[in-house]
């Protein structure tokens, strides 16, 4: 694919100014330093549907607005930090791209193949992309220059599994699979374009793999055979052979091969780093019945769906089987659920196997499935016979990778709770500033709405501008003054409260409580606490017994517990004279020195000259 190139950002290119024809609430500083790509506008045009259907697609509303994916996914990076592209973190959204979900999770699985498509290796502050891509028009590479901006769902209910984004979600750390489907969407026109096709076109675009590269099998009556084209699913040029009688496809190059025989095809690819993909059609296979497709997916009922595409990930043979490894583009909505799927109890009759394949059970489309079953129901399967560089992912340790994120994930999101309980409403985390930088110890806001109560009272509190309240606000490190504390902790508290006097309660209405020791008047029958309740009948108990049975230790209890008060009493005073001292120097100081409003603001300017830390510029203010 020619020399490495170094991603160069075009300066030239206009921004998109504020968000308001955008409908998100980005800082407007955010977007105007972000570029647009003039030939890939940010309208319906570009998602593919005529003006006048622009709020449908199949009958669904669909309310979606352009959103810098470093804004909806912040702190992602373009690219994993510790490097592991997993496979796995593809997620197909609304489109019907299962075709290029699988032809890029196939290429995920030689990770350096899809890092070497990204001239732009990282985020940069204008959000300009470039992705280098093979143009069958031009039979060339060409760079794909793409912007941030990806549609995000507003609540129409076409978003993947109630994710942001309309399209590919990532569902791990980083968000390049995004940016690569949205290249992919302009080099083809739009994404509605995208709906339909062959694993092999991805291929092609990715890989300049040629047709001679690329080998498409067929399952046939007698078992599957290689065809010299492409895969031809109505099937409309086979003959009928008098010698075998049965039906015979000219375009038939190699087979038939028995399920055995295939298998062992299937390896040799598998050995030689080929990418591999199948896919089902009902009419072709005697196993299924017709009605169960119609001009969308159809549902077999064990986990597999016809007219879909699956990526063939690899085999195994030992202890007498012969097994193969399929991906479901969809992740963690549908698995192949037969013998050796995921909730199989072959893995816990044969041990070994699953010790040998790594086998963990987790829902994330990945399962595997005997050479029989694979051979009963799939029809056609794709090879890229092109080896691909660098390791292969499920030979490296992102099992491990995987488990180490969700572990962390999950006591992130119990640090969270417990932050935004503890705190009032915000908790602590690290945030991506417009540059690209990463920015730690800052404040995330549960209520967009109470930075800017906090700002103003930062101002109030201080008497300081507003740009100087956001700085304090935004940085967690900056400890919040008490006031503002007791501010939130009230607006929590405040939020929680109930309006009325619950039903229960008011069913509830009981007597007064007992009457005292020095009461002559008869207890009130209906008190929880009378005489001969619970409560009532053991301290009644305890008083009788001690009546009866006077304490011999009583009398030296009471003077160790007067001298323990007095004790304490001493205490209490001594460190009450000494803060009186304490605060009559600070006042002597302050009345020597005093610092009004403008003196403040003065001496944090220069405080910030200086480049002083954020204790410094307090304490050059007067704040302690």
């Amino acid at each position: 694919m020619g020399d490495e190139e170094k991603f160069v950002v075009d300066l030239d290119q206009p921004g998109i100014g504020d968000g308001v024809k955008l409908g998100v609430k980005c800082p407007k500083e955010f977007l105007e330093k972000l570029w647009v790509d003039p030939h890939f506008p940010l309208d319906y045009t570009s998602i593919g549907i005529p003006k006048e259907e622009a709020m449908s697609v199949a009958g669904r509303m669909l309310d979606y607005v352009w959103c810098p994916i470093t804004y909806c996914h912040p702190g992602k990076p373009l690219f994993p930090e510790d490097g592991m592209i997993d496979p796995a973190t593809l997620m197909q959204g609304a489109l019907g791209d299962c075709w290029l979900i699988s032809a890029i999770s196939t290429m995920a699985e030689y990770p350096d193949s899809i890092r070497n498509l990204f001239i732009t290796k990282e985020h940069n502050e204008i959000g300009q992309y470039v992705v280098r891509l093979w143009s069958q028009e031009l039979s060339s590479w060409v760079r794909v220059k793409v912007d941030s901006f990806m549609p995000l769902d507003t609540g129409g209910g076409v978003a993947y599994e109630g994710k942001p984004l309309i399209y590919v979600n990532p569902c791990d750390d980083a968000v390049w699979m995004c940016v690569l489907e949205k290249a992919f969407a302009k080099i083809w026109g739009n994404y509605m374009q995208l709906n339909g096709g062959l694993v092999s076109d991805g291929w092609k675009v990715m890989t300049g793999a040629s047709e001679g590269e690329i080998e498409n099998w067929h399952l046939g009556s007698n078992g599957w055979g290689k065809r010299y084209s492409a895969f031809d699913v109505q099937d409309l040029d086979v003959e009928w052979d008098d010698e075998t009688k049965s039906f015979h496809n000219p375009d038939q190059e190699l087979g038939p091969y028995t399920p055995e025989e295939f298998f062992k095809c299937l390896q040799s690819w598998d050995s030689k780093k080929y990418l591999m993909c199948a896919g089902i059609i009902a009419k072709k296979n005697p196993n299924i019945k017709e009605d169960v497709e119609g001009e969308a997916e159809g549902d077999l009922g064990n986990g597999l769906v016809t007219k879909h595409t699956y990526g063939v990930l690899g085999s195994y043979e030992g202890h007498g089987l012969e097994l193969v490894r399929v991906r479901n583009p969809w992740g963690k909505k549908q698995e192949y659920d037969g013998d050796w799927g995921d909730s199989s109890e072959k893995w816990k009759e044969h041990p070994e196997v699953a010790k040998e394949v790594n086998f963990q059970k987790r829902v994330d489309g990945v399962f595997w499935m005997t050479i029989a079953d694979f051979c009963k129901w799939f029809t056609m399967l794709q090879v890229l016979k092109k080896s691909q560089p660098g390791e292969r992912a499920v030979d490296s340790p992102y099992e491990e990778k995987r488990a180490e994120k969700v572990k962390k994930a999950r006591e992130r999101a119990q640090r969270i709770r417990r932050e935004l309980y503890d705190n009032g409403g915000w908790y602590t985390d690290e945030a991506v500033s417009w540059r690209g930088d990463k920015m730690p110890n800052m404040r995330v806001f549960q209520d967009p709405d109470l930075f800017d109560i906090v700002t103003k009272a930062y101002m109030e509190h201080w008497g300081i501008p507003e740009n100087n309240a956001k700085d304090f606000a935004e940085h967690a490190r900056t400890k919040l003054p008490p006031k503002i504390e007791r501010l939130l902790a009230n607006r929590t508290k405040a939020k929680s409260k109930r309006e009325e006097t619950p039903q229960w309660m008011k069913g509830e209405v009981c007597g007064s409580l007992p009457p005292g020791p020095d009461s002559t008047g008869p207890p009130d029958s209906t008190s929880p606490t009378a005489a001969g309740s619970g409560l009532g009948a053991v301290r009644a108990l305890q008083k009788e017994a001690a009546e009866a049975e006077p304490d011999p230790l009583a009398e030296a209890r009471a003077e160790a517990l007067r001298k323990d008060r007095e004790a304490i009493a001493k205490i209490r005073a001594e460190m009450a004279a000494r803060q009186a001292g304490q605060d009559a120097e600070a006042g002597k100081e302050k009345e020597s020195t005093p610092i009004d409003d403008e003196g403040r603001y003065a001496a944090l300017l220069e405080a910030e000259k200086k480049g002083l830390s954020q204790a410094d510029k307090w304490a050059a203010m007067g704040m302690f």
